[in-house]
């Protein structure tokens, strides 16, 4: 009963009333009849040709590609800009923006509490340097 009601919607929905699989990649079913046709390198040769499809995609970025002296001669060069203290230019690295913020924050405390000199013990505040 459950497979006449199987086949039944099956047909009603507009598909086979038996089930298909239709992965193309799926090997058949092992059996002992004689088959007259065989492809004993259709499954290699596809994985073969998704092997070089692969490749292509590699060789691509293979213009852009640097090896690790390139990366470190560029990255020495990065830092030789960066680092260039001429007369107009201004850096940003890292070193040069936590020294100015250092000097920031000293100047933004003087300026806040450099003005008491004496506390209410009569002793000296400290200057937050």
């Amino acid at each position: 009963m459950k497979e006449v009601d199987r086949k039944y919607w099956r047909t009603k929905n507009g598909l086979d009333s038996i089930e298909t699989d239709h992965n193309p990649e799926k090997l058949n079913d092992p059996s002992l009849n004689w088959v007259a046709k065989t492809d004993p390198f259709g499954l290699k040769e596809k994985r073969k040709a998704s092997l070089i499809k692969e490749l292509q995609k590699c060789e691509e970025n293979f213009a852009t590609h640097q090896n690790g002296q390139e990366r470190i001669e560029n990255r020495e060069n990065c830092i030789t800009r960066l680092t260039y203290k001429g007369i107009d230019t201004v850096t940003f690295n890292k070193r040069a923006l936590k020294e100015r913020r250092a000097k920031e924050l000293v100047e933004d405390m003087t300026r806040k509490f450099g003005d008491q000199v004496l506390g209410v013990h009569g002793a000296e505040l400290p200057k937050f340097t």
